[in-house]
């Protein structure tokens, strides 16, 4: 379960146009270099749901080399094994932001990789659409 960072959200009256992975609410629109770590080096905005009221958000993440595989890689093998029905999604959020439901507890539900972006050794961001995919049936 994430924090409610009710601080900055009583603040601010408008509805947060994205989330980070540690469910800080960010009120700009959704660009790789407002993740909260200066070493990702790929970052995605996700639509994810509440498991339990299907409250959609969307929610961004950053991977470095720090941490498992790459998300390009996780997506791409997502893709060559389309088919495979037991297969998980390539990138999870986990639990949604807080909003005041029982679902705040449980894992979301993964809907669509949004944006895909990659840092080059120039350490700028590029959009790599190929890897912008739904991860859900709908």
């Amino acid at each position: 379960m994430k924090a409610a960072y009710q601080d900055i959200r009583n603040k601010i009256a408008g509805e947060p146009v994205w989330f980070d992975g540690n469910g800080v609410p960010r009120y700009c629109e959704f660009g790789p270099e407002h993740l909260p770590s200066i070493y990702a080096r790929e970052a995605v905005l996700l639509n994810i749901r509440c498991q339990a009221c299907g409250t959609p958000f969307a929610v961004g993440l950053g991977w470095s080399q720090f941490f498992g595989a790459p998300f390009s890689e996780l997506v791409q093998d997502w893709q060559r094994h389309a088919n495979d029905p037991h297969q998980w999604v390539p990138i999870h959020y986990g639990d949604p932001p807080i909003h005041g439901c029982v679902g705040d507890t449980m894992n979301c539900i993964d809907v669509e990789i949004v944006q895909f972006w990659q840092r080059g050794s120039a350490h700028e961001w590029a959009r790599v659409p190929e890897f912008e995919i739904a991860l859900e049936d709908e």
